[in-house]
């Protein structure tokens, strides 16, 4: 354990958290040019009281080498209630909506995630544009090219602007403005009102 750290790994597959929590990893085998390896996913968290929550998993195919591929599909809680996630395609990682299960199965929530291309210096990549709340309600994300000069940064793009009625704080609409030409990437300057140049907050470095 390093100084200032509090999480440790006693063992393969547990992590202690500093609260006394654990997040325990269960192994899977595969196999690559008939050589067999060992890779780990998250199967249960487990509180400081001992209350676990399980993580659950869909096989969707196969690989190239004939390996399963797993995806997550299900969290349950100590009480049983649970979160049931889809997928835009079936054969995808890409997360499609969420839905808050009761311990019986009602469906009390539910989200949907829209995708989209964002422009960024080196291309155009994927990214979340919107959330489709069950009341109706929407949360909207843009974004702006990657703010670092750093020759290796991967120049992937940053969040611009969030607007999300759901946010519990008082910024539920909020945009993000980064120092230009940074060694850090995301390194932000200031918060802002959207569409404004008024800070609602600037750090000083």
């Amino acid at each position: 354990e390093a100084s200032g750290i509090s999480e440790r790994l006693p063992q393969v597959g547990q992590l202690i958290l500093g609260d006394g929590g654990q997040v325990i990893f269960e192994p899977i085998s595969y196999t690559v040019n008939g050589s067999q390896y060992q890779k780990y996913r998250v199967a249960r968290i487990i509180d400081p009281y001992g209350l676990t929550t399980t993580i659950s998993y869909d096989t969707v195919g196969q690989d190239d080498n004939g390996n399963a591929i797993y995806r997550m599909s299900r969290i349950t809680e100590p009480g049983g209630r649970y979160l049931l996630l889809t997928y835009t395609t079936p054969d995808t990682t890409l997360i499609g909506g969420v839905e808050a299960h009761t311990a019986d199965g009602n469906v009390t929530q539910s989200v949907t995630y829209t995708y989209g291309y964002a422009s960024a210096t080196n291309g155009v990549y994927l990214a979340l544009m919107s959330a489709t709340y069950n009341d109706g309600t929407v949360a909207q994300y843009t974004y702006q090219n990657d703010n670092s000069g750093k020759n290796g940064s991967p120049k992937i793009p940053l969040l611009q602007t969030c607007d999300d009625v759901r946010y519990p704080g008082p910024m539920h609409r909020i945009q993000y403005l980064f120092v230009q030409g940074d060694r850090i990437r995301g390194k932000i300057k200031s918060e802002l009102k959207p569409g404004s140049a008024e800070a609602v907050s600037t750090l000083t470095f």
